[in-house]
Formats: C-alpha cells, structure tokens, sequence
C-alpha cells in the first residue's frame, strides 16, 4: 500500500483507494449523494458516477473537472484524484530510493526536498510524497500518474534501480533525477563532486597540510562512488601521494560507522598518519570528531577534518565542519525548475545538470600542528 503525504496541507492517505484526506477528517465531513450531485449540475448521475470514479473515456474534460470540484468542494472521496486533494493544484510527486523512508531523518534529502518545496510553492504547486522505492506498488502508480490532469511531473531522490525508472519513465510527464544519472531516460541534477574534493585539498594545502586521508563509504550509492574518484582525481591533479594506506572506507557513511572508523585508524596508524582528514560527507565527519574527543584530539588544532558536503549537520554542532559542496536546497531547486520548464508534455531531450561546489571553511580546519 502507498501512502501520500501532502506536505503543504499536512494530510494523508493512501494512493491504492486515493482517499487522500485524512481519516478522522473524513468522518467529520457530510458527503452529497452522487444523485444530489447529478440534481445540482443538472447532469446524469450515471455521468456523475463515472467523473467520481476518474473515468474520464467519453467525458468533456470541461464537465469532468467541474463534477470532480463540486464533489470535492462538499466531502466527497475522489478517485484517482490529484495528489494534493483538491482540484486545479498542479502537484511534482517524489519519491526516495530504498532503503530510505520518509519517516527516518535524513541530512541530506531534507534539505534537499525543501529547496524543492520552496520553489514549486513560488509559482503555485504543491509537492506530494509517492513513497519509497521498495514499497511502491509501481504498475498501478504508473497508470494513476499518467491518468491525473493535474501531475506535473516526477523527482526522484538518490539512486534507485534501472528497471525501476524505466517504467517510472513511461508516466508521460518530465522526470528528473537528484544525485543520479540515467541518460536518455530523465534529467538529472548533481553536485560537482571533483569540485569540490579539488576547493577543498586547495584550502587545506594553502593551510600548510602536507598529508592527506580520505575516509569514504563502501555503501552502493553512486555519490559514494563519484566523491572517491573526484577527491582521488583532484589529488592526482594537486601532486598527492595517495596510497592503500591513506584511503580507508566504512560500510556506510553514518556517524557511528565514522567513530569505529576514526577509532580504528588511530588504534592502527596512530594521530600522525595524516594532519587533515576528508571524510564522504558530514555525518561521517561528526563521527570522526567523537572518536577524537575520547582522545583528548581536537579538530582543527591537532587534525583537520573536511567534508565533501553541504548538509545541515555541518553546523548544527560545534565544531562547525569546513565544507566543500553543493548545497541540497540548491539541488532541489534546480530539480524543480526543470519539471517547471519542460510543462506537461515528456520532453525528447535529456540534460544532465552539474551544480558548482562551494567551500566553506570552519572551526574544523587549521593549520597542521608543528
């Protein structure tokens, strides 16, 4: 079963029966008879029937919508109904990968659905959670989509399996891609990742580091992957040895896997193996930072710890973490700007969009320890 959540009315219901109105505000609501509807517009009520259940075949589109209003205007449950729960509000409808769920906080899709958010709200239109990738039931969301007026288009958050978009792509409106990419099938939109591996060594070289880690995810996401290979590329560029024993990977880039992960170099390699430490992204940083602590090892005076992101983990704590990335606001706005300037129809042309790094430094770095 898939559950909708319409983030700008904070209701909730269920995609499969498309009773999108929550549950307890149903029962408070007195609902017209369809015959009572019939009277009142003067049309069939087998017409009415019909229009209710979104069978729109033999329909004018002018009648369909105007049954539809009236119905949902005094307490009737539509069908196939657009996701924001009432008629004529244009809805982007996103989805995340597995095994992410709406519920668990995420650092890096929640800034990034908000930057989204804002910038549909501008121009009018609402957002509608379709759920995650392994609990969707997709045949059927696929025909729904594609048979509601009112859907404007796709965001899919993080990497989800080809098969998967491949018939998410059969929805005939834009579709488009956040930290992914899937040429010919949607946009996509992503952060520079060579960028910023190459603003952030620059800034710990011109610190006066001489010897570098990097501290990855082993997890099979493609910015996992795209993060080493920008920050190995960079280093190459920039003359740093970087050897097996200076690029260390924990099975996900979460704050507990960078504690064991930072608690294991230091039992290994000591606190001298390297003076500054770039880590996948700022969860896995701030792990990293409480294994220092338990060593009376402060970030920025005795090694430097940098991140290959921009989320709000990076400053919701002290030390504020030195970034070097895209910011997630700026990727969901991106995101949606294309479903707003592509319009209804699927457009023939794919692009792929690469937003600049920026970096930006905090307490975490300094200069390396004479």
């Amino acid at each position: 079963m898939l559950y909708l959540l319409n983030v700008d009315k904070e209701v909730t219901g269920t995609f499969s029966d498309a009773k999108l109105l929550n549950h307890n505000a149903c029962r408070a609501m007195k609902r017209l008879s369809q015959q009572a509807i019939a009277r009142e517009l003067g049309v069939s009520q087998a017409l009415v029937s019909l229009s209710l259940r979104g069978k729109r075949q033999g329909i004018a589109e002018q009648t369909y919508r105007r049954i539809r209003a009236y119905a949902s205007a005094h307490g009737y449950l539509l069908r196939n109904e657009s996701p924001t729960g009432g008629a004529g509000l244009e809805t982007v409808g996103y989805l995340l990968r597995s095994p992410l769920r709406l519920a668990h906080s995420s650092n890096f899709f929640h800034p990034v659905h908000q930057g989204m958010h804002d910038q549909l709200r501008e121009r009018g239109l609402h957002t509608t959670f379709l759920g995650s990738e392994d609990e969707i039931e997709l045949p059927r969301l696929v025909e729904q989509l594609g048979q509601d007026a009112n859907y404007a288009g796709t965001i899919v958050f993080g990497q989800v399996d080809l098969a998967f978009l491949q018939q998410l792509a059969e929805v005939p409106r834009p579709l488009v891609t956040i930290n992914a990419r899937y040429p010919g099938l949607s946009h996509s939109v992503q952060p520079n990742e060579y960028e910023a591996a190459e603003k952030l060594l620059q800034h710990l070289i011109l610190l006066g580091h001489k010897s570098f880690l990097y501290l990855g995810s082993r997890q099979p996401s493609a910015v996992s992957l795209a993060r080493r290979q920008g920050f190995e590329a960079a280093a190459r560029k920039l003359g740093i040895e970087m050897g097996e024993n200076r690029l260390f990977e924990a099975p996900w880039s979460l704050r507990q896997e960078g504690r064991v992960l930072a608690e294991q170099i230091l039992e290994r390699h000591g606190p001298r193996h390297g003076t500054a430490w770039v880590c996948v992204g700022s969860l896995l940083a701030r792990g990293v930072i409480d294994a220092f602590h338990r060593r009376g090892i402060e970030a920025g005076r005795d090694i430097s710890v940098g991140t290959l992101d921009d989320s709000p983990a990076a400053r919701e704590e002290e030390p504020g973490l030195t970034t070097s990335g895209t910011s997630p606001e700026e990727l969901g706005r991106e995101a949606a700007m294309l479903i707003l300037n592509e319009g209804r129809e699927r457009p023939a042309r794919k692009a792929d969009y690469v937003l600049p790094a920026q970096l930006t430094p905090r307490e975490s770095t300094g200069a390396p320890p004479l």
